[in-house]
């Protein structure tokens, strides 16, 4: 029982493997953050918020060193035509959880100072309307990832 401990121990510790960080600002809780590796200059970030909190928020803004600009941006079907639409605001209600997520609401990232490397990670900073702002760090995962890395 011991050794099958110690093996979780090593395995969970060993290098590359997922570490689930949470971020938390008043009662806003970021967890998950991921990005996709790049050949050019956009790239989009993912992350899930929850707000355990009783009031209502919103996500009003983003930014980060490694992008001359962050966008929010929704994916939309018009008609038989997904879109993607660059929106103003997140609404963020009280007891709920807002993913962002391929095909959904993402961060674009544009202008990226250099490609991003898989294995990398940046510094993105939320901006919220009620709970201030919050930096949180983004791993990136490979190219056209659906997902964040496991680290298997």
């Amino acid at each position: 029982m011991l050794r099958r401990l110690i093996l979780i121990l090593l395995v969970a510790l060993a290098p590359g493997a997922a570490v689930a960080v949470d971020y938390r600002s008043g009662s806003l809780r970021v967890t998950d953050p991921w990005g996709r590796a790049s050949a050019g200059p956009t790239s989009a970030a993912y992350l899930v918020i929850l707000n355990d909190g009783g009031t209502a928020d919103r996500l009003i803004g983003a930014t980060s060193p490694a992008a001359e600009r962050v966008e929010m941006h929704v994916h939309l079907m018009e008609g038989d035509v997904m879109r993607m639409r660059q929106i103003e605001a997140v609404d963020l209600p009280a007891g709920a959880i807002t993913r962002f997520a391929p095909g959904g609401h993402h961060l674009m990232l544009l202008g990226l100072t250099a490609p991003l490397q898989e294995g990398a990670a940046i510094p993105l900073t939320l901006v919220f309307e009620g709970a201030g702002t919050l930096t949180i760090t983004v791993p990136i995962g490979k190219m056209g990832a659906a997902g964040p890395a496991t680290g298997g």
